[in-house]
């Protein structure tokens, strides 16, 4: 894979360095910021030229980041977003496209495209990016990282860009799992005594019944895996039973997400 720095990898808005307040679980680990999020003392662009150009410049830190600084983390800049975080793909019209590092000639995906690459390309340990429909799965995907999603407002919202309030959500990008559970444990305060084991996965029907014929056979060896999993069983659902209405992802698909029109 070849190798990128901050200005090769297309990533960052504006690169620059915040010490940590104090040292803590993620000393010695460097992030970087979805540009739909406050660092104090510089703009925040929403991945718009004019929204920049309107907005004074943010006067205290996102509390996510002020977390993270306390953590012992240190901030190495701005990551490019899709403007108004609105798209899948991870094209920016103002800011040019984060490169892919697995596959330089893709798309990254959006809407957190800066923060997906900056990771991929090894220029941060971890980033925080935001999340509605896909913004941090999607990149996460196409560029080969871990990305966390948690359960929405688990992580604070405040000093964030509100896109779509009742689904939005802060996450995480890292190469590894060691360093997103130890930043998601930062982020959501909580202890690393050992979770509650999984009992039951569930495999949304609806996708599968959309996806392409290829990805379904890619999928097939770790559906395998998965039910040969002890104490862990493996079940089918729909759409419509986790929403309880008669819908669909293949109506949602067709009727709510033009090409025109992705949500994110």
């Amino acid at each position: 894979m070849p190798s990128y720095d901050f200005e090769s990898s297309r990533a960052f808005v504006t690169t620059f360095k915040i010490n940590p307040n104090q040292s803590g679980k993620l000393e010695n680990l460097t992030f970087a910021v979805k540009d739909n999020i406050d660092v104090a003392g510089f703009k925040t662009s929403n991945g718009s030229k004019p929204w920049l150009d309107m907005h004074p410049a943010a006067v205290s830190h996102a509390v996510c980041v002020e977390q993270l600084l306390n953590a012992g983390a240190t901030c190495l800049g701005k990551t490019i977003s899709d403007e108004l975080t609105c798209s899948l793909d991870g094209e920016s019209y103002f800011y040019g496209t984060p490169v892919n590092p697995l596959a330089p000639e893709r798309i990254p995906g959006g809407s957190s495209s800066g923060s997906a690459s900056a990771v991929a390309c090894g220029l941060v340990d971890f980033a925080i990016g935001t999340d509605s429909a896909g913004s941090m799965r999607v990149p996460a995907s196409h560029c080969g990282v871990f990305g966390m999603r948690p359960t929405i407002h688990r992580i604070s919202e405040s000093g964030i860009l509100p896109f779509a309030p009742s689904s939005s959500t802060v996450g995480i990008f890292a190469n590894n799992l060691t360093v997103l559970e130890k930043v998601m444990t930062a982020l959501l305060a909580s202890d690393e005594s050992p979770q509650r084991p999984i009992n039951t996965i569930y495999l949304l029907e609806d996708a599968f019944t959309i996806a392409d014929r290829e990805i379904n056979a890619a999928l097939q060896d770790s559906i395998t895996r998965l039910k040969k999993m002890k104490n862990v069983k493996v079940s089918s659902i729909t759409l419509s039973e986790i929403v309880g209405e008669k819908t669909s992802l293949e109506f949602w698909q067709r009727n709510k997400f033009g090409a025109n029109n992705q949500l994110n």
